[in-house]
C-alpha cells in the first residue's frame, strides 16, 4: 500500500454516508472486510471499523471525496466540519434560518451524535441510553 501523505490526510478518513458506484463500493467493502479484524487486532478500541474502511478504500485505490460542511458533531473540531456555516448566523437566526426553503442547503445536513451534548442542566448523550432502547 503507497499513498502520499496528502491522500493519507485528504482521500481517505472519511465517514458515512458514502455514495459509490455499487462496482466501486462492492471492491471497497471487500477490502474492509479483509482489513478491518487486522486492525481489530492491533487497535481494539472505537473507529477501529473505520480505520479498516479508510485503510480498504486505500488499498483498492478509490480515494473519497470530503465534504467539510455535511455534518458538525464536536464544537472544539474547527475543520473538516460546517460550524462556520452556523457561526456565520446570528445568534438568533441560528434556529429560524432552516425554516425557509431558501436557506436549507446553506446549512449542515447531519448533526454527529458522537459526541455529549449539553444544554444548561440537560443533557444528550448515547452512552447514556439503555443498551435495549430500540428493542
Amino acid at each position: 500500500l503507497s499513498v502520499t501523505d496528502d491522500d493519507k490526510h485528504n482521500s481517505f478518513p472519511g465517514g458515512p454516508p458514502y455514495m459509490a458506484t455499487g462496482k466501486d463500493m462492492w471492491a471497497i467493502v471487500n477490502a474492509w472486510c479483509e482489513l478491518v479484524p487486522r486492525v481489530h487486532h492491533v487497535y481494539e478500541h472505537l473507529l477501529g471499523e473505520m480505520y479498516g474502511w479508510s485503510l480498504g478504500a486505500a488499498h483498492v485505490g478509490l480515494p473519497h471525496v470530503l465534504s467539510e460542511s455535511f455534518m458538525i458533531s464536536a464544537t472544539q473540531i474547527s475543520e473538516g466540519e460546517g460550524w462556520p456555516l452556523i457561526d456565520a448566523l446570528d445568534d438568533d437566526d441560528v434556529c429560524l434560518y432552516s425554516t425557509t426553503k431558501e436557506n436549507e442547503d446553506k446549512l449542515p445536513y447531519t448533526m454527529h451524535y458522537c459526541q455529549n451534548y449539553w444544554l444548561g442542566k440537560w443533557f444528550i448523550g448515547k452512552y447514556r441510553l439503555d443498551s435495549n432502547f430500540l428493542s
